[in-house]
């Protein structure tokens, strides 16, 4: 009250009181400074949610739309659906062509029932907006990339609102954000999510929450792990350790020495904070349990020797941070969010040894993201992605923390002096002028790095052989080959996942209503298997022998060959190829 009254009023206003003279007015008077000091308090913090959603809504809209327009140009919106996002989209299309036809249980319970539910939910509104198109399930995305940047801006709402600023324009200048975009598997969302769900872990002491808040928080980490359920295991582990690094980091803080009182104070939290975590992951991921260990099963053990790279340890040790994928990810922002990490705890030692703590614990937290997927067997782009989100959430954690620490550091050494003052406002200036210039950069060039980029031959044959071989299907199934056996689905083999992707023409299939059965024969490990599964088949589509990243033995040459000598196979179309030698129908 004393800094709107002051002093002289206030005895003033007692005095009123005092003689008696309108004392109701009095109290309506004071009250209405009351209203006044709460409605300044509440329009700071309005315009502050305003600038801060605003800007992020800004980023989102210069991330989505240029991120669109490369994929359109070389990416994956250049050519039909490839591998694995064509996978959710069939799996759209089938859940939209049923759905008029159940109730809105058995919709759920048929949504849930997927390989990923999140990302075949997503292409379902994608292709409910745009109906006609493909770039529906990617321009949804956008989505993903707000409620990150929102996500980021809550665990950083302490910080000055420059500071809050300079971390979400540094996130949005990270490659992986603009990825995000062009990619419509699971992976990266699951990434990003998984980020927030440790940073949430983490930004707040764990043991000052209420047993609600620490069983909220165990709910969203759960639902941020079932986003990817084929990687639930990895999800879990990694937010229980960082979990349990923050329990022992407070366990230590507040003086308990033995393990026994360490339990007794941590244990109820934890029991709470895994109580929320199943509670949230089970409901999505329980439902195709069983379907998902058999799908882990197969690629790192069954089909290990399809996805395992024979390479050193350096090399599979560096993978995910100067290897191709790390490179790929985050670029030059590896050596900022190390520099900043370093800077953190060096500042905690030398300046606040209560930080110190704090430090390690992130540090931990971002170790054991870069360590699960490094220990996987199977190295790929997409397993990093746990890495990479944690990497950009732990990266802004650090320079609040960072310019907080310098700022305390300034006001110490330089008390009420000029200098002090230009100092600490180009402390939280100079980062944002350069976030901003890095930002404006790599709009103005264009020069992103998609995780899906395509030469103009490739684009060329892709769109050519898939065309064609759509083309010659419609073509048979509406011909004499179609009515000489009734009620028969043909079978449509493909001996290579290139250039034509299988789930493709059956996605085209599903869409125009027609009954095929397309299958990808991809995995044989012998050339009499893939020969007897050709053999199989209606119409088969055999490839040349070629390079490509796609899992698979190549033996296309040797397949032809004898798809030539077989007087029981008649050659209907040989396309010669930029990429590819020849594709034989």
């Amino acid at each position: 009250m004393g800094v709107f009254l002051g002093e002289d009023r206030v005895w003033e206003c007692r005095k009123i009181v005092t003689d008696g003279v309108v004392h109701e007015g009095t109290h309506s008077s004071v009250g209405f400074y009351f209203l006044i000091a709460s409605g300044k308090r509440l329009s700071h913090q309005a315009r502050r949610v305003a600038a801060v959603v605003g800007l992020v809504v800004v980023l989102t809209a210069i991330t989505a739309s240029l991120s669109l327009r490369l994929a359109e140009q070389f990416g994956r919106l250049s050519v039909p659906p490839l591998y694995d996002d064509v996978e959710y989209f069939l799996a759209a299309a089938r859940w939209l062509n049923a759905a008029p036809s159940h109730g809105f249980a058995a919709n759920l319970y048929g949504l849930l029932h997927q390989h990923a539910p999140f990302s075949t939910l997503t292409a379902v509104i994608g292709f409910t907006l745009l109906p006609n198109s493909f770039l529906g399930p990617y321009a949804i995305n956008a989505v993903t990339i707000l409620v990150f940047l929102l996500g980021a801006a809550r665990l950083l709402w302490r910080c000055s609102l420059v500071d809050i600023v300079t971390c979400l324009v540094g996130a949005a200048c990270v490659p992986m954000l603009w990825q995000t975009m062009t990619e419509a598997r699971p992976d990266l969302p699951w990434g990003l999510a998984l980020g927030l769900a440790i940073g949430a872990v983490l930004y707040r002491p764990l043991l000052q929450r209420s047993r609600w808040s620490i069983f909220r928080l165990g709910v969203l980490c759960g639902l941020a792990c079932a986003i990817k359920p084929s990687a639930f295991p990895a999800s879990l582990a990694c937010i229980g350790l960082a979990a349990g690094a923050q329990l022992a980091c407070e366990s230590l803080e507040a003086g308990i020495q033995t393990l026994r009182a360490a339990v007794t104070r941590a244990g109820l939290p934890a029991l709470l904070f895994a109580a929320g975590l199943f509670a949230g992951a089970v409901p999505i991921v329980g439902i195709e349990l069983v379907q998902t260990i058999r799908y882990i099963l197969s690629v790192m053990i069954h089909d290990r020797d399809f996805w395992v790279i024979d390479e050193s340890f350096r090399t599979s040790l560096m993978h995910y941070s100067i290897g191709f994928e790390g490179h790929l990810a985050l670029n030059y922002w590896l050596w900022v969010g190390l520099a900043l990490a370093t800077a953190r705890l060096c500042l905690a030692v030398l300046n606040d040894r209560r930080d110190v703590g704090r430090a390690c614990t992130i540090l931990a937290a971002g170790l054991i993201a870069y360590a699960i997927p490094t220990l996987s067997n199977v190295k790929t782009y997409i397993l990093g992605a746990m890495f990479y989100g944690v990497f950009i959430v732990t990266m802004t954690l650090n320079f609040g923390a960072v310019v907080a620490g310098l700022d305390a550091v300034i006001s110490r050494l330089m008390p009420r002096t000029p200098l002090q003052r230009w100092l600490r406002l180009g402390l939280h200036l100079v980062p944002l002028a350069a976030v901003l210039s890095l930002f404006l950069v790599t709009c103005l060039s264009g020069r992103v790095a998609l995780s899906t980029a395509l030469t103009p031959d490739q684009i060329q044959d892709i769109r050519m052989a898939t065309a064609r071989v759509w083309s010659l299907l419609q073509e048979r199934s509406q011909g004499v080959e179609a009515s000489a056996q009734p009620g028969k689905v043909p079978v449509i083999s493909f001996s290579s996942p290139y250039p034509v992707t299988p789930t493709t023409i059956q996605l085209y299939a599903v869409q125009a209503g027609m009954p095929l059965d397309v299958r990808g024969e991809l995995f044989n490990r012998t050339l009499d298997a893939a020969e007897q599964a050709l053999l199989a088949s209606d119409v088969a589509i055999v490839t040349s022998s070629m390079p490509h990243n796609l899992p698979g033995p190549r033996m296309g040459d040797e397949l032809i060959g004898r798809m030539d000598a077989n007087p029981g196979m008649c050659l209907v179309d040989s396309l010669p190829l930029l990429t590819v030698r020849v594709i034989r129908i």
